[in-house]
């Protein structure tokens, strides 16, 4: 269509918007009050650009069907791709999720460069002109219509759209009161979140077998979450996102303390071989907010909010800027289906905006009521379904499917309904217990792991455990009876050329088990260890059944990934490790002739802890 569209703001949002618009006008201005850096640096409108921001797989896949070659210029920039099942360590309620394969991915770069690359490709667009340093200062027109902008300069700029990009701080509220019109209803959750964020030098070993970190809170007792992310010009981007946080941590030592103080050792153990290129930064958000826009009985023509203008959510869910880009293309479509600006085509635009961040907005508000300080509106049934994620969640960490499905979700490709199929319920159910709330015993010895009357116990019980559990086919151990997952291994002898049956504790590491010989500590390798060197065909007995398995040494960077996995609830590990003055070796037994690991998982999924003895 011809005429000229002007967007106020170059956002992500704004700049959504106009490449957008760039197809439906011959004109297109966007005008912004910052003096844009040409470069890769913050700027004064975005004052959380150096903390952590994420455009989840739904964004990054619109902005490539928007702007081709979209995600290939972000690398080139220095971003890294993270596939979500398979590359990112992630660990919540003292257990980490296994690695799941699969092909959701983001991009990890910073704030500022993703603007920069986006600005430059939709200044690229033949309808867009970008103005910066300019501001905006009232709508020009009736409560009727909408017909431009006025700028503090005194300029008028006509138009036949102007689109709100000012984000949640913005004008809208003034402007359409100005014009006589109502302002919309609107939602206030005060979460009073904090961010602290510092950057370090990168290199190409600091984290092993994995390319970013997510240590996740179990409300309501843990409320920081930390997160390690590559981004552009080898550095590591390593932030603290806090609720209901009073102060911030002001300077390194502080800030070291603080991710130290994280309920997983991963981010603090990337802390120790990597070096500050920046000092701490802080910023702090008040609350999710959001404008009831679609509840409007009366909208001019030619006007219109979109992003965080309609809605702002806490950055700890990442989908603010996919939000914003949704909402462009829901823009695109009412344009195409009225054919120009009207008030039936605004009322029809922030009908679909509402749709777009109906389900992002719930899962923000649901997760932040999971805090008893967080106030506002209370929705309706919030307590169940924090109740139901939570168990969806657990039980991700055992069923590997699962884990593509819930992460699908939060990465806003795969439609939350599916949670409802009937297979899913049941798999939460089953396998979404706490770890260590269904078996106290359980909890009580991983609590007291590392203290020494308990390692004289295990190794004590160790002989009546191979006796038992030989004979019971490994249905029965003392440590099975304690709630900790255990399996009998029989190798053969290397000496001898005789089986050999010994009760360990395991993880499951997808279809595999995982195993760690730390021989309580001791400076020598447990036999069992060496006979899997010598001959790495063994039989796993679990719960009467026989699974034949190949035992394979982990190492490098593959070891690194399961240690990190086996030892954040098994604390003793990291205490042998030290102790016996020497590297534990880790194994990963590979079931053989379509056996699995996983077929086991209904049995122990409420105390799935890191194993090995």
């Amino acid at each position: 269509m011809n005429g000229t569209a002007v967007v106020i703001g170059a956002s992500i949002a704004g700049l959504a918007a106009a490449r957008v618009l760039g197809d439906r006008y011959e004109t297109v201005i966007v005008l912004e009050r910052d003096e844009l850096p040409n470069v890769n640096a913050p700027r004064q409108g975005v004052p959380q650009g150096p903390h952590c921001h994420v455009l989840v797989a739904a964004g990054l896949r619109e902005f490539e069907r928007l702007l081709p070659g979209f995600r290939a210029e972000l690398i080139a920039a220095g971003g890294t791709p993270i596939e979500i099942g398979s590359e990112l360590y992630l660990t919540r309620y003292g257990r980490a999720w296994p690695a799941v394969p699969g092909d959701v991915e983001f991009v990890s770069v910073g704030r500022p460069m993703m603007e920069l690359v986006l600005r430059e490709r939709v200044a690229k667009v033949p309808a867009v002109t970008i103005r910066d340093g300019v501001v905006v200062t009232a709508l020009a027109g009736s409560a009727d219509a909408v017909t431009g902008v006025q700028l503090d300069t005194g300029e008028l700029i006509e138009a036949d759209l102007v689109v709100d990009c000012t984000g949640r701080a913005g004008r809208s509220d003034r402007w359409l009161t100005e014009l006589g019109l109502p302002i919309p209803a609107q939602l206030d959750i005060k979460i009073g979140l904090g961010y602290c964020t510092q950057l370090f030098r990168r290199g190409s070993d600091d984290l092993p077998g994995w390319k970013g970190i997510v240590t996740l809170p179990t409300a309501p007792d843990q409320s920081v979450e930390g997160v390690a992310f590559p981004i552009e010009d080898e550095r590591w981007l390593i932030g603290l996102i806090a609720w209901h946080v009073d102060g911030l941590p002001d300077d390194g030592a502080s800030f070291a303390a603080a991710v130290r103080a994280l309920p997983d050792p991963a981010i603090g153990r990337l802390l120790d071989r990597v070096e500050p290129v920046t000092e701490p930064v802080t910023a702090r958000l008040r609350s999710n907010h959001r404008r009831l826009f679609e509840r409007l009985d009366r909208v001019p023509a030619g006007y219109l909010a979109l992003g965080d203008a309609i809605c702002s959510f806490n950055p700890f869910y990442g989908h603010g800027m996919t939000c914003a880009v949704q909402e462009a293309v829901a823009l695109g479509a009412t344009l195409d289906q009225h054919g120009r600006a009207s008030a039936e085509m605004v009322r029809d635009y922030y009908r679909a905006a509402a749709g777009v961040v109906t389900v992002p907005w719930q899962m923000a508000v649901d997760g932040d009521f999971a805090y008893p300080k967080t106030s506002g509106p209370r929705p309706r049934g919030v307590g169940f379904r924090n109740r139901f994620a939570a168990r969806i969640m657990l039980a991700s960490q055992v069923v590997p499917e699962l884990k593509t499905t819930f992460f699908g979700i939060l990465q806003l490709v795969v439609p939350p309904e599916r949670l409802m199929r009937p297979r899913v319920v049941a798999q939460a159910l089953l396998h979404g217990g706490r770890p260590g709330r269904g078996n106290p015993v359980a909890s009580f010895m991983r609590r007291h792991s590392s203290d020494g009357w308990l390692k004289a116990i295990g190794i004590a019980q160790a002989r009546v455990d191979q006796f038992i559990g030989r004979v019971s086919h490994g249905r029965i151990t003392s440590t099975g009876l304690s709630g900790l997952p255990s399996l009998m291994l029989t190798t053969t002898g290397r000496s001898s050329g005789q089986a050999r049956t010994i009760p360990l504790l395991y993880t499951n590491d997808g279809d595999e088990f995982v195993v760690v010989a730390t021989n309580f500590g001791r400076p020598a390798h447990p036999g069992w260890s060496a006979n899997l060197l010598a001959n790495p065909a063994a039989t796993v007995e679990l719960r009467g059944r026989r699974i034949p398995v190949r035992a394979v040494l982990a190492e490098d960077a593959e070891r690194e990934r399961l240690w990190r996995l086996v030892t954040p609830t098994w604390p003793a590990y990291e205490t042998y490790s030290h102790s016996s003055g020497r590297n534990i070796r880790v194994f990963r037994l590979v079931p053989q002739n379509g056996g699995s690991a996983r077929d086991d998982r209904q049995t122990s999924a409420d105390d799935r802890i890191p194993k090995g003895a």
